[in-house]
């Protein structure tokens, strides 16, 4: 029997504690996070496998969505944050986007799904250029003119005077 002196456990004399004490194994250490899964904060993960990727809520999968899915990956940031999930930095850093951006898509899926989608045809503010223009200006960067003499070539065109 162990005997207890004046507080403290006499142990020589208890040699199924010392035996116990000394089979115990050491706690290791938490395993690093995968390299395929990137902390959104202390409680919210994205996990990519392949081509899918899950967001897991206190260890609870919460959404699913394939990587190239821009519509679901613009709900996925809508929800964390109208849920309370996570700050809109936190997921602008974790999905390599702007801050601006979360605002953005929850605005738009005030529309529903449908307005996460990016709208049929060409971009807004973005000017076209025909493909004739085009290969001029790929034939004149080729033969090694700076932008202001590929301008002065296409005024010239313009103008007739070539």
């Amino acid at each position: 029997m162990c005997s207890n002196t004046r507080g403290r456990l006499r142990t020589e004399s208890c040699p199924v504690l010392l035996a116990g004490m000394n089979s115990q194994l050491a706690l290791g250490l938490p395993a690093a996070t995968p390299y395929d899964t990137v902390l959104i904060n202390a409680r919210c993960t994205v996990r990519t496998e392949g081509n899918q990727r899950v967001i897991v809520v206190g260890s609870l999968p919460v959404y699913h969505y394939c990587t190239g899915d821009a519509v679901a990956e613009s709900y996925a940031m809508v929800m964390l944050a109208d849920n309370g999930f996570a700050q809109q930095t936190e997921l602008a850093r974790a999905f390599g986007r702007t801050e601006r951006i979360i605002p953005r898509h929850q605005e738009r899926y005030a529309a529903g799904m449908v307005g996460l989608g990016r709208p049929e045809g060409r971009r807004r503010g973005r000017r076209r250029i025909p493909g004739k223009r085009l290969r001029l200006i790929e034939r004149l960067t080729a033969q090694g003119l700076s932008n202001r003499a590929i301008a002065q070539v296409r005024a010239r065109r313009r103008s007739g005077r070539w």
